[in-house]
């Protein structure tokens, strides 16, 4: 039957980026943007970490450790990792925690919240 399988249409037409009318211009993948050249070099991941602030990376490595089960918000933001923060930065750490873990409560209770509408009407969530 046309129009299945597991290609994308624009990958069946061969289409990119390059033969669009409207881009005019020469690119390699299906439709992506390229980075503007105003942005800057495209970082390497040690300098990209090293522009992180102490507190964005406490909170983050916190968030790894809270989803692979290896503590508890709480215990970690009073462990070692935030030990070496100032007070200002120990604030940030645990507001940024403390704001994802909730914002993930309250994605899951909605994603499990009873509907009035049929699922085949509402479609994926």
């Amino acid at each position: 039957m046309k129009g299945q399988g597991t290609g994308s249409r624009v990958q069946s037409q061969g289409k990119t980026a390059g033969s669009d009318s409207a881009a005019g211009k020469g690119g390699g993948k299906a439709f992506v943007k390229g980075r503007p050249a105003a942005a800057g070099p495209t970082l390497s991941a040690a300098e990209a970490r090293a522009k992180l602030s102490p507190a964005r990376l406490a909170a983050f490595e916190i968030l790894l450790l809270v989803a692979h089960g290896k503590g508890h918000s709480d215990e970690l933001l009073h462990s070692a990792l935030t030990d070496a923060l100032s007070a200002e930065d120990r604030n940030l750490a645990t507001a940024l925690v403390m704001g994802v873990l909730r914002w993930q409560i309250a994605a899951a209770s909605l994603e499990s919240a009873p509907t009035d509408t049929p699922a085949s009407v509402r479609g994926p969530l």
